[in-house]
């Protein structure tokens, strides 16, 4: 039987030397490989000069040792007593994210969790919830629309419910420099929050 290659003792074969195919002259092979293997494996475990020292740790404390290793490595990579810098970039993709309109406007998917600002274009314009068929929002989308445009503002649905909180149905009216909130509660459903009247 060929003599395994090791370097650490984990490396090793332990069903090498098998027995009868094994010849005895290669005994002190075997041997010299286990000699070097642990060696290797605790040869750190020596006193001043290169002197032995026994080990007399127990299989806790080592592992204790290896865990407290660990963590300096990790201390020494990372500095955790600094507080981190957040970039400005990240603020601002924590912030809602702003969707100018200055006419009639349709949401669209990516409108979901944005300000619908209503920046221009005086009165009489709609902003319109498309049907879920069309455009399928996911339950619990909020949707918040600013009216600064100058006049009443109509907010609509298509085929699907619109309900005011404290009952009502169907399109409303924004004044203007009024805010209203978009949330849609159920496939078909969304409610609407705010100053508003019935269109």
């Amino acid at each position: 039987m060929p003599l395994e290659s090791a370097t650490y003792i984990p490396e090793l074969t332990n069903t090498n030397p098998v027995g009868a195919s094994d010849q005895k002259s290669e005994g002190d092979d075997h041997l010299r490989l286990i000699k070097k293997t642990i060696l290797n494996t605790f040869g750190a475990f020596v006193g001043t000069a290169g002197t032995p020292k026994s080990i007399t740790l127990t299989e806790d404390e080592l592992n204790d040792c290896a865990q407290k290793s660990a963590a300096a490595t990790i201390s020494a990579l990372y500095d955790f007593t600094t507080q981190p810098t957040i970039s400005s970039d990240l603020v601002a993709r924590e912030n809602v994210r702003r969707n100018a309109q200055n006419g009639n406007y349709t949401l669209v998917l990516g409108d979901a969790g944005k300000l619908i600002h209503k920046i221009s274009g005086g009165g009489g314009e709609t902003i319109t919830i498309p049907a879920n068929a069309s455009v399928a929002f996911p339950i619990g989308t909020v949707i918040t629309i600013v009216n600064a445009g100058g006049g009443n503002l109509t907010v609509a649905i298509t085929t699907d419910t619109m309900r005011i909180d404290g009952g009502g149905t169907g399109s409303r009216t924004l004044a203007d420099d009024g805010v209203a909130t978009l949330i849609k509660v159920n496939t078909t459903l969304w409610f609407i929050l705010g100053g508003l009247s019935l269109s």
